[in-house]
């Protein structure tokens, strides 16, 4: 019987020795779930989580956490974030850190931030967009990882519908999330859609569709907050008289005279380029009334 002990022991040993030599090779070669696999069949999981963690599989790292109350993989996240700062590669780094860790949000703030500062250098519009895109992208991620969460609610929850449950979970929601955070979820393709219109009104305009153009450069205008004031209005007074809408045109003339950051040069320039385009076309009307 006492035999029968040490060999049942003896294979035990053996067999995790060889799951963590396994998994060594798995964790070498960059394949975080058969490492984890095998460092979880012989019951090391402290292991397994530092196999996460070395590999940047944070999603796994807090997941293991949580189902087995490790330390802090989210302290220890931060802390690895806040190395990623500097550069835009950096911090496109630290944005996929937090993607895979499942923080949308956090991925998301970055995303903006570097928009932001993107917009300041006055990137092309396309490099704009495609921020923003990601952005609003990682938003959505984090309105699927919300609903999915929802979901297994709702299979433990069978006696309540799943408009009371839903409505939990936006309760939920606004205690977890920031003022700043819920601003950002609401408005997360703004930025998209204000880059997407400005860039079809050119499209619009170099393809000679001027009456289009007007109508979209009106649409760019309620993206203000944006896109700069200045190329704003001037595309809309471009488009307005190239559409022959004067009354508009007039009115983007109007806002560009009064840019508070324009210098009076700036502003004289406006007004004389205004003064010739109505002058004219004061000419023409008085013309066409002569002779009609």
């Amino acid at each position: 019987m006492e035999n029968n002990i040490f060999v049942v022991f003896d294979s035990n040993l053996e067999f995790s020795l060889v799951q963590i030599r396994i998994g060594k090779v798995f964790a070498n070669t960059g394949l975080c779930e058969q490492a984890v696999d095998c460092y979880m069949r012989c019951d090391r999981i402290n292991d397994a989580l530092d196999i996460c963690i070395q590999l940047n599989q944070w999603e796994k790292a807090v997941e293991l956490s949580r189902q087995h109350n490790l330390r802090d993989v989210q302290s220890l996240l931060g802390k690895h974030a806040e190395q990623l700062t500097g550069s835009i590669d950096k911090q496109l780094a630290a944005v996929q850190l937090f993607r895979r860790a499942g923080r949308y949000i956090d991925a998301a703030n970055i995303v903006f931030s570097i928009a932001t500062q993107e917009r300041v250098k006055q990137s092309q519009p396309i490099r704009l967009k495609k921020l923003y895109v990601m952005g609003a992208l990682l938003i959505e991620q984090y309105r699927e990882q919300n609903k999915i969460k929802l979901a297994k609610k709702a299979e433990g929850q069978k006696d309540m519908t799943g408009a009371a449950i839903a409505l939990q979970g936006l309760l939920a929601e606004d205690t977890m999330l920031s003022i700043e955070d819920s601003k950002l979820i609401d408005s997360a393709w703004r930025g998209a859609e204000a880059y997407h219109f400005f860039m079809l009104t050119h499209r619009q305009l170099y393809e000679g569709d001027v009456d289009a153009a007007m109508k979209t450069a009106l649409s760019v205008v309620e993206y203000e907050e944006i896109l700069d004031t200045l190329e704003v209005y001037s595309l809309l007074a471009l488009a307005a008289c190239a559409s022959r809408q004067f009354y508009v045109a007039s009115r983007a003339f109007m806002k560009l005279e009064s840019i508070p950051t324009q210098s009076p040069d700036e502003r004289e320039v406006y007004e004389k380029l205004a003064r010739t385009i109505f002058m004219k076309l004061a000419y023409y009307k008085s013309k066409i009334q002569f002779n009609a």
